[in-house]
């Protein structure tokens, strides 16, 4: 999760349960190898990809950002669909990866949670 001005807020990968103790999950935090065992509510923050997406295509706002974590192939498609169509594209992922789309996506008004 990011702020803006691009201030990470938590990056974490959140892995499956602890045996016997129905609380607590498996997370490691990226590029790091030490593995921590933490209570965290699922109904919180849910670790389950078919709670994530929508189901039904259908249902997805048109107008709504395209959102990517690369810089490449964020310009392309801002460039050649999403901008002729009136669609923003957004960063959302390190710097590194981003490269100028950390700036573009702040000056699109940038992710709110």
């Amino acid at each position: 999760m990011e702020t803006l001005p691009l201030n990470n807020l938590a990056s974490l990968i959140i892995g499956e349960g602890v045996k016997d103790d129905v609380e607590q999950r498996f997370v490691r935090i990226p590029g790091q190898d030490v593995v921590y065992a933490v209570k965290i509510d699922p109904e919180k923050l849910s670790t389950k990809f078919e709670e994530w997406i929508e189901k039904d295509l259908l249902n997805i706002d048109p107008t709504s950002p395209v959102i990517s974590h690369r810089w490449f192939p964020a310009a392309n498609i801002d460039y050649y669909m999403a901008g002729p169509a009136g669609i923003e594209v957004l960063g959302l992922g390190s710097l590194d990866g981003l490269h100028k789309y950390a700036w573009i996506t702040r000056d699109r008004g940038g992710f709110w949670m």
